[in-house]
């Protein structure tokens, strides 16, 4: 406990972290305000509030069909990944026939702001929350985990069993004070934007509704209705979202630990989380032809990052199973912490030099 508590210590004064999170205070109301273009229309539209109705849209559209527009040449190179897709859509299904008896297409949400209102909230302000958590676990993970080696006492540190076993202390003083800070910037953050933007009157509208549809990546002519896997009021895709926001920052801050034990330089350290960071984005473009390849990437964390915005719906072509999101973060938890686990047992039983 005391070396937890000397841990935690050496976090708080670190004077870079607190930089740091300025400068992501800064940027996020910038990019709050810097957006706010159209809170006026969506507060006046809340002050004199009439409930707009959508279009019955889910009982026409058939999920086989839908999912036709996704076998392109990528898939049609393997059987496999064609036969997951044609599953995919069949499950798909159901969705529909759950939405459309639900009328979630004849919600409201935003009305003709919808895909603004969305885009803002989901997929800049939570997508930048999401990178700066990940990018604040990573440095804190390598400003910890090297200290010992920058202050030459790791022969010291390391020299005992229980020397051994501060790695944990480090783990753990990371998680506490990453955490907090994250919490509070994400609250300070959520509270500017609510202030900003009026979303009382439209919280238990459907995020499914009509006026929800995203585009195509690569055929932005095509558009589809934003299918989710279940019904979900906004608060409730909200509120779901954040939970796997905080998956992803636990995620990162044991993929991190385990890529700082395996690694005895900080240079090597630091490269590979810069790779595991950076190549996914990279890999959308470069595996396109290879099928395969491709699918893998799609289980990245930062792919996940990459298309937040449309969490818990079908995603097109970007994913092969229902939910695969919310699986793939549980699995990057359960293979976080056994890889850290296994990491930390080779580490006990190496030389530090």
């Amino acid at each position: 406990m005391n070396c937890l508590k000397e841990e935690i210590r050496k976090i708080l004064y670190n004077k870079s972290m607190i930089v740091f999170l300025v400068i992501c205070t800064i940027f996020n109301i910038g990019l709050i305000i810097a957006t706010s273009s159209k809170s006026g229309e969506l507060k006046k539209m809340s002050e004199n509030y009439e409930y707009q109705s959508g279009q019955k849209i889910f009982k026409d559209i058939d999920g086989s069909e839908l999912g036709l527009v996704y076998y392109d040449e990528r898939y049609k190179k393997s059987n496999t990944l064609v036969a997951l897709m044609h599953e995919k859509y069949q499950k798909l299904e159901s969705s529909l026939e759950m939405l459309s008896e639900q009328q979630a297409d004849m919600s409201t949400y935003a009305g003709e702001l919808t895909p603004y209102v969305h885009t803002v909230l989901f997929e800049y302000l939570t997508k930048a929350l999401i990178i700066e958590g990940i990018l604040l676990f990573a440095f804190l993970v390598l400003e910890t985990s090297f200290m010992e080696y920058h202050n030459k006492t790791a022969y010291i540190v390391y020299s005992s069993f229980r020397g051994r076993r501060t790695v944990f202390d480090k783990m753990y003083a990371v998680l506490i004070i990453g955490m907090f800070c994250l919490a509070v910037l994400s609250l300070l953050c959520y509270f500017i934007f609510f202030h900003m933007w009026d979303f009382e009157k439209i919280w238990d509208s459907n995020i499914a509704s009509s006026y929800n549809y995203i585009n195509d990546y690569d055929d932005p002519i095509f558009m589809k209705p934003f299918i989710t896997w279940t019904s979900f009021t906004v608060k409730q895709y909200f509120c779901a979202s954040i939970v796997l926001m905080i998956g992803i920052w636990l995620s990162w801050w044991l993929f991190s630990t385990l890529i700082v034990l395996a690694n005895k330089k900080i240079s090597a350290a630091i490269c590979a989380l810069a790779a595991c960071l950076i190549f996914p984005y990279f890999g959308l473009f470069l595996f396109r032809q290879i099928p395969e390849l491709y699918f893998l990437n799609n289980w990245s964390i930062t792919v996940n990052v990459y298309i937040n915005q449309m969490w818990f719906t079908d995603l097109g072509y970007y994913t092969l199973f229902p939910w695969q999101e919310t699986l793939s973060i549980v699995l990057h938890l359960f293979f976080g912490m056994t890889g850290v686990y296994v990491v930390y047992i080779l580490f006990r039983r190496k030389d530090i030099c």
